[in-house]
């Protein structure tokens, strides 16, 4: 948009560009005029609630700087001011960016903004307790975010840290693995400590596998293996026996744990025998090894049965199309549907919505396949992952059966292949697409 300056000389109109900071300094000067019509208290606790953010609680306010009648101050200052607003019943906005700039820039000016930031810092901080005890996980985020921002603006570094670790197990507790990522690598950019590094190192490994990110896992779990030591070796070969597989290098995952599998069964990390177990199966489907998969899967259930691993047994469930026929495997999947919904384990959910829709494929059930792709697709999307290459291509293959919609379906096929990190799936979208164009009658394609 252009903006320009219109001026009357002598009852003529003269259009000129702005000066520069033109309207910076129209809006400076007008948030400023009503700024200075407020009394000093109250631009001090103007200026101190800046420090929090674009918004504030009243009660945060209170506890931080014990001001005696502050909701009619925060009222006073509303109706005379108009630099703040009500947004709900206790908390407050100032009315734009500019506006609480401007004041945060001022804060100097009133009180040492050092003492009044890391008073709102060390606040926020006290509450988290409170905030877990009565499971107010959205105030213990909102707060611990605060106190990182805030601990942040005053450079104190080791309790930036400590607020980041505190954030990526909340994130990684909740299963927000693509935000636990981000703040992974924020939280590297803040770290020179060899050992936390390492530690943080572990939950950006993490966040990969969950995230399948496959294709780069493996250089930080050398570096890692490198530095760390012997105990935690057999969850770093696991991760990466699962980063091969995920890009279909099947042999070496499958080296990888028949080296480590015997030695975890004696070792009492029973979660982490279970999931080996399930890989190995999966590995011996890619092979179409029945019997050795069966087994294994077999295994893993009950070792999950034994110990009370809920989440693990439900994971292995939701793959019973690998072993039994899709009328057994559908009657298992209910279940599977009903737990991760209750526990919102939205990818384990998208994994079990594609394998319905797979398995009611074979049985000739194409409303239902139809109505579970799509749910595996909102899914997926809504957490970022890569096996969305997945229920696309499922989704191609619907477009053939039902409609002979190849044209549309050729294009499913080509972002299935596009998007997949695993070679398999890539083959298996690119043939799918060959014979859609086959069907069109494009013999080049």
């Amino acid at each position: 948009m252009q903006r320009n300056l219109a001026t009357n000389e002598s009852g003529v109109f003269k259009v000129s560009s702005l000066p520069n900071n033109f309207l910076i300094t129209g809006v400076k000067s007008y948030i400023t005029k009503r700024f200075d019509c407020l009394n000093n208290d109250y631009k001090i606790l103007l200026a101190k609630s800046s420090c929090i953010g674009i918004a504030f609680e009243e009660k945060d306010i209170f506890n931080i700087f014990s001001i005696a009648k502050l909701s009619d101050i925060l009222q006073n200052i509303q109706d005379t001011s108009h630099l703040i607003f009500r947004i709900e019943e206790t908390s407050y906005r100032f009315e734009s960016r500019e506006v609480h700039q401007l004041i945060k820039d001022s804060v100097q000016k009133y009180c040492d903004k050092s003492s009044v930031i890391k008073a709102c810092a060390e606040y926020y901080n006290l509450t988290l307790n409170k905030h877990l005890k009565v499971q107010n996980y959205a105030k213990y985020v909102r707060n611990l975010t605060l106190a990182k921002e805030l601990y942040e603006s005053i450079n104190d570094i080791p309790n930036v840290l400590a607020c980041f670790q505190l954030l990526i197990g909340c994130k990684i507790e909740s299963k927000s693995y693509l935000e636990a990522k981000k703040l992974c690598i924020e939280f590297a950019s803040y770290c020179s400590d060899d050992n936390l590094s390492r530690i943080n190192n572990i939950k950006y490994l993490e966040c990969l596998i969950e995230l399948e990110e496959f294709e780069i896992v493996q250089p930080i779990i050398k570096e890692l293996k490198d530095s760390y030591s012997y105990l935690c070796m057999p969850y770093l070969d696991y991760y990466s026996a699962l980063g091969y597989y995920g890009v279909s290098d099947a042999k070496k995952a499958l080296n990888l744990l028949l080296e480590n599998i015997d030695y975890i069964d004696t070792c009492n990390e029973t979660l982490l025998y279970a999931k080996e177990l399930r890989l190995l199966s999966s590995i011996y489907d890619f092979y179409n090894d029945w019997e050795k998969q069966l087994e294994y899967f077999n295994k893993a259930i009950e070792i999950c049965q034994k110990e009370c691993l809920e989440c693990e047994y439900y994971s292995i469930l939701r793959q019973s199309g690998m072993v039994y026929a899709p009328e057994i495997a559908l009657k298992h999947y209910d279940a599977c549907e009903k737990y991760f919904t209750e526990h919102n384990d939205i990818k384990e959910l998208a994994k079990l919505t594609h394998n319905i829709a797979t398995d009611s494929i074979y049985l000739l059930n194409l409303d239902i396949a139809q109505k579970k792709c799509n749910e595996s697709i909102y899914h997926f999307t809504s957490i970022g992952s890569h096996h969305l290459a997945s229920p696309l291509n499922l989704k191609g293959i619907l477009l053939c059966l039902n409609e002979q919609q190849y044209s549309s379906a050729i294009n499913l096929f080509i972002q299935s292949a596009s998007l997949s990190n695993d070679k398999f799936m890539k083959c298996t979208a690119y043939i799918n697409a060959a014979t859609a164009y086959r069907k069109l009658g494009d013999q080049k394609n």
